[in-house]
C-alpha cells in the first residue's frame, strides 16, 4: 500500500511539473516580446579611428519589451571591448516605426572589424527575463540573402543571463557607454568654446 502511495505521489509531482512547464511555455508564447533585427550596419569616420554602428529593431511578439540595448563586442588579441548604446524603452508590439539604435565607437588599432565585431541586442521584459539576438555585422547587400535574426528567451536561471549582464557592466567599466559619449562631446564643445573665447580675447 505504501509503495502505491509513493508511486501516486511521484506521478502527481510529474504532472505538476509538466503543468508548470506548459504554463511557462504558454506565457512565453502570449506575453513575451519577439524582437526582430531588421538590419545592421556601420560606417567608418573620415579619420578611420571612429565608426558609427546602427541596428534597426521591431517587436513582432505579443509582449512589451520593457528596455532594450544594443551592445557591441569587439575581440582583440589583448582584450575584449564592449560598447553600450542608449536604451530604447517600451517597445510595443507592431509599432508603426522601427526603433533604431546608433552608437559611435572608438575603433581599436589593428582590428579587422568584419571578423571581430559582433552585435548583441539585449531586451528585458516585465518578468525580468532577457531576450537576446546576436550576430556579425553583414557586408553590403548581405541582408538581402540571409534570414532575419530573432531573439532568444533567456531566463535568470540560464548562465548566459549573467554573461550578457556582465558584458554591459564591462562597457560601463571601460567607459564605452552612451553616457560617456555624451560627456566626451560636452567636454569637446567646452574646449572649442574656450579656444574661440581665448582667440577672441587675443584679438581685442
Amino acid at each position: 500500500m505504501l509503495e502505491l502511495s509513493n508511486y501516486i505521489n511521484f506521478v502527481l509531482v510529474l504532472v505538476t511539473f509538466g503543468a508548470l512547464m506548459y504554463s511557462r511555455r504558454q506565457n512565453l508564447i502570449y506575453d513575451s516580446p519577439r524582437l526582430v533585427i531588421r538590419s545592421t550596419g556601420y560606417v567608418m569616420k573620415q579619420d578611420k579611428q571612429k565608426m558609427e554602428a546602427s541596428c534597426t529593431v521591431t517587436n513582432a511578439g505579443n509582449g512589451v519589451a520593457l528596455q532594450t540595448f544594443l551592445l557591441i563586442k569587439i575581440d582583440t588579441v589583448d582584450q575584449d571591448y564592449y560598447y553600450l548604446s542608449k536604451p530604447e524603452n517600451i517597445i510595443r508590439p507592431f509599432e508603426l516605426q522601427d526603433r533604431i539604435f546608433e552608437l559611435t565607437i572608438d575603433k581599436p588599432n589593428d582590428v579587422n572589424i568584419k571578423k571581430s565585431m559582433e552585435f548583441i541586442v539585449i531586451s528585458i521584459d516585465f518578468f525580468e527575463n532577457l531576450h537576446v539576438a546576436t550576430g556579425k555585422f553583414p557586408t553590403q547587400n548581405e541582408h538581402l540573402e540571409n534570414l532575419m535574426t530573432p531573439t532568444k528567451h533567456i531566463s535568470k536561471m540560464n548562465y548566459r543571463y549573467h554573461y550578457y549582464k556582465k558584458g554591459m557592466e564591462i562597457a560601463k567599466e571601460q567607459g564605452n557607454t552612451y553616457v560617456n559619449e555624451k560627456e566626451e562631446q560636452y567636454k569637446r564643445r567646452l574646449k572649442e568654446l574656450d579656444e574661440i573665447f581665448g582667440l577672441s580675447k587675443s584679438r581685442v
